[in-house]
């Protein structure tokens, strides 16, 4: 989980990165799946507290700003000649540049409870995801 930010204040929404098939991801399908639960937990726990929320998608890492991950590199992982890979993604979960989310999610009163109803919808997307695979 991490915090995007932006030059552009105005700039805002959830987004959840895999690693690119293409930068050798040794088991795209599952981390595909993965990382539609994790953006699916995360965007409705964030319209929970915000209805405008905006749904940045779920993309390769190639289209990250450095253009690839390295928290998702498979052998960071351990996942070379693994039988069964790790999943992974990074949600990045909005962006803290932007005031109203800088308030909502980082200061002011109740950021905290505020965070945490975002993180539970979260939690339990990662653990649906597990218990079914």
């Amino acid at each position: 989980m991490h915090f995007n930010g932006s030059g552009d204040a105005a700039v805002r929404g959830t987004e959840t990165f895999y690693r690119a098939a293409e930068k050798g991801n040794v088991n795209a399908a599952p981390d595909i799946a993965f990382a539609r639960a994790v953006q699916a937990g995360l965007l409705g726990g964030l319209r929970a507290i915000d209805a405008g929320a905006k749904d940045r998608g779920v993309k390769p890492d190639t289209l990250s700003g450095p253009g690839g991950l390295g928290v998702l590199n498979d052998r960071a992982l351990g996942n070379i000649g693994r039988a069964v890979p790790a999943v992974a993604a990074l949600a990045e979960i909005e962006f803290i540049t932007h005031p109203a989310v800088d308030r909502l999610l980082a200061g002011g009163g109740g950021a905290t409870a505020r965070r945490r109803a975002v993180a539970v919808p979260l939690a339990e997307a990662i653990r649906g995801y597990l218990r079914a695979g």
